[in-house]
C-alpha cells in the first residue's frame, strides 16, 4: 500500500468514526427536533467518505500516468466538450468534465471558474425544484473551489432559509455581505426575513432598510417592512409601506408589458392585489397581459373585474373590446 493509500485509509476510518458518533447523538433525539448542525454533520461526513472511498478505490485502480504531451492533448479535447456542454447549459456535463481536467491540471484557473460556476447553476435548478438538501451540497462544492464566492454562500444561504436552517442561512447570508458589499441588497433582504421569523422586528427593519437604500424599488422589501411594523404595531408605518409595495408591484408589471414579458408581468400584478384586491388599475393591466397570452377567459374575469370596481373606467371597456374581437377570431381560426 502507497503512503497515499495509507493517509487515505486513516481518513476514511476517521470519518466513519466522527459519523457514528454523530449518529448516536441524533438517535439520542429519537428522530424529533434533530439539532441542524447535528443533520448537516451527518450529511457532510457520508459526502466526505464517498470521495475518499472513490478516490482510494481510484488509487487502487490507477491507470499507468499520462505522458506530458499526451496530457495536454487530452486537456485541449475535454476543454472543447466542456465549451459544448455550457452552451448547452449541461451543468451536470460541465462539472464531470472540469474535475476530469483539473485532475490532470489543478492549475487550470480558468476551468476552476466553469466548475465554480456550474455548480451554482446546478444549485440554483435544485432550488427552483425545491430539492434544498442536495441544493446545499452543489453551493458547498462551489465555495470548495472558491472560499470567498458570494454567490456560492447567497445560494447556500437561501437553502438553509428553505430547510429552516436559520443559523446556518445567517452565516452564509453575513459572508455574503461582507464579501459583495457594492450590491448586496439581496442578501439584506434575505437576512431580514430571517429575522422577521425569528420575531427580531428591529433587525428585520434595519436590514429591510439597507436592501431599501441599495434598491429604491425593492417592492417585496417594502412590503416585508411593513410586515415588521405590524408586528410591532406601528399601524400607520405599515399601511404606508404596503401601499408603496403594491406601486412597486405594479410598476414592475407595467415595466415586464413593455418588455413583452407577459407572464413575469401578470406575477407583478398579481402580487399587488394580494396587497390591495380592490386594485382596479392591476385587474386592467393584467387582464391585458392574459390577453396577450391568448388566454381569453382569464382576460375576461380580470377586465370585468376591474370595471365592477370602477364602471368609468374607460381603458377597461376599450381593452375589453379587443379582448372580445381578439377571441372572436381565435375561434374563427381554430
Amino acid at each position: 500500500m502507497s503512503a497515499e493509500e495509507a493517509s487515505l485509509q486513516k481518513q476514511l476510518e476517521s470519518f466513519r468514526r466522527s459519523k457514528y458518533v454523530l449518529e448516536e447523538q441524533a438517535a439520542q433525539y429519537g428522530g424529533i427536533a434533530v439539532p441542524p448542525y447535528v443533520v448537516l454533520g451527518i450529511e457532510d461526513l457520508q459526502m466526505k467518505i464517498e470521495k475518499a472511498e472513490q478516490q482510494l478505490a481510484g488509487l487502487q485502480n490507477a491507470p499507468t500516468p499520462i505522458s506530458a504531451p499526451n496530457k495536454r492533448q487530452e486537456i485541449r479535447k475535454l476543454t472543447a466538450e466542456l465549451g459544448s456542454a455550457e452552451q448547452a447549459e449541461d451543468w451536470e456535463k460541465v462539472i464531470e468534465l472540469g474535475e476530469k481536467i483539473l485532475e490532470l491540471d489543478a492549475n487550470q484557473h480558468v476551468i476552476s471558474l466553469s466548475v465554480r460556476d456550474a455548480y451554482l447553476k446546478q444549485g440554483n435548478i435544485l432550488l427552483e425544484q425545491k430539492n434544498y438538501k442536495l441544493a446545499v451540497q452543489y453551493f458547498a462544492d462551489a465555495l470548495s473551489l472558491d472560499a470567498e464566492f458570494a454567490g456560492g454562500y447567497m445560494g447556500r444561504g437561501e437553502a438553509y432559509l428553505q430547510l429552516k436552517y436559520y443559523p446556518e442561512a445567517l452565516e452564509d447570508y453575513n459572508r455574503s455581505i461582507k464579501l459583495n458589499p457594492i450590491e448586496p441588497a439581496i442578501a439584506y433582504y434575505k437576512r431580514g426575513e430571517i429575522y422577521l421569523i425569528q420575531k427580531q422586528l428591529n433587525l428585520a427593519i434595519a436590514d429591510f432598510n439597507k436592501a431599501i437604500s441599495l434598491n429604491s424599488v425593492y417592492a417585496e422589501a417594502y412590503q416585508k417592512r411593513g410586515l415588521a411594523y405590524q408586528a410591532k404595531g406601528d399601524a400607520k408605518k405599515a399601511e404606508l409601506d404596503f401601499t408603496r409595495s403594491k406601486r412597486k408591484f405594479f410598476n414592475r408589471g407595467y415595466a415586464f408589458d413593455e418588455q413583452g414579458q407577459y407572464e413575469l408581468s401578470i406575477e407583478a400584478y398579481s402580487k399587488a392585489l394580494e396587497l390591495d384586491p380592490k386594485y382596479a388599475n392591476a385587474y386592467n393591466n393584467r387582464g391585458w397581459a392574459y390577453n396577450n397570452l391568448k388566454e381569453y377567459e382569464k382576460a375576461m374575469v380580470d377586465l370585468n373585474k376591474a370595471l365592477e370596481l370602477d364602471p368609468k373606467y374607460a381603458n377597461a371597456y376599450n381593452n375589453r373590446g379587443w379582448a372580445y374581437n381578439n377571441q372572436w377570431c381565435y375561434l374563427a381560426i381554430e
